[in-house]
């Protein structure tokens, strides 16, 4: 490092460093450059990170890619990479811990479930609040692909109280929850089916299905409590009619 009158500066580099201290598998490149303007509080910096085999799922193991820039007019922008999402935030941020970034993005998800479709995200994130936005051409499986592209809306203030809204884009159901993470506890749970055609269960079912659940609880589903009804239409099997 370096240091003047009313600056710093700064230039650190790693290269093959064990990430087990972190508890995490891997190894860890980096660089990063940085120049910290002592009176105003402001810098500039510059990082570059590469992980060699970070484990992003039970036995699924990949390299992850960290560009961060950051300017002395707070224009800050975030990359992450990897075989699994690809991942952009900028904006703007400052020592105080302050920010205001836009993210966007995309995750593949079949890491960790078979048969899963990309996710688009687009959000915006505050100190205090952060905002979500995905969607995807289909859930897993082939009873998700017949049911059309899902989006989903999530919004997290305080750190705790997160809400959740989603939908099937054809109106065939949807969901919603509102959930405090301090009490960890679901204040509302909401899930419905509506005209969802029994073929896209079973190719050899006709007829349709609506569905209404709710309740509360718990985080874990033994302390949830729900409640709801389902009444399933003009079912025909075979020969066997509703």
């Amino acid at each position: 490092g370096r240091y003047a009158a009313d600056s710093l500066s700064l230039l650190l580099a790693g290269s093959s460093l064990d990430m087990a201290p972190l508890a995490t598998e891997g190894d860890l490149d980096f660089e990063l450059a940085a120049v910290v303007d002592v009176r105003q509080l402001r810098y500039e910096a510059d990082l570059r990170a590469y992980l060699r085999g970070v484990e992003l799922a039970p036995e699924q193991h990949s390299d992850v890619e960290l560009v961060a820039l950051h300017q002395y007019s707070g224009q800050t922008q975030v990359e992450l990479q990897s075989a699994a999402f690809a991942l952009t935030a900028q904006g703007t941020s400052d020592l105080n811990g302050v920010y205001d970034l836009t993210l966007s993005g995309r995750i593949a998800p079949d890491l960790w479930l078979k048969r899963a479709v990309p996710i688009a995200v687009v959000g915006r994130a505050f100190p205090d609040s952060l905002a979500l936005s995905l969607r995807s051409d289909a859930l897993p499986g082939t009873v998700g692909t017949a049911l059309g592209s899902v989006a989903a809306d999530l919004i997290l203030n305080d750190h705790r109280h997160l809400a959740v809204d989603l939908r099937l884009e054809r109106g065939m159901g949807g969901a919603r929850a509102r959930v405090d993470l301090a009490r960890e506890r679901v204040d509302t749970l909401e899930a419905w089916l509506h005209k969802l055609p029994l073929q896209h269960i079973d190719s050899t079912l006709d007829g349709a299905v609506d569905a209404f659940v709710h309740g509360s609880g718990g985080l874990s589903l033994r302390e949830l409590a729900l409640d709801g009804n389902i009444v399933v239409e003009n079912v025909v099997h075979a020969e066997w009619h509703s």
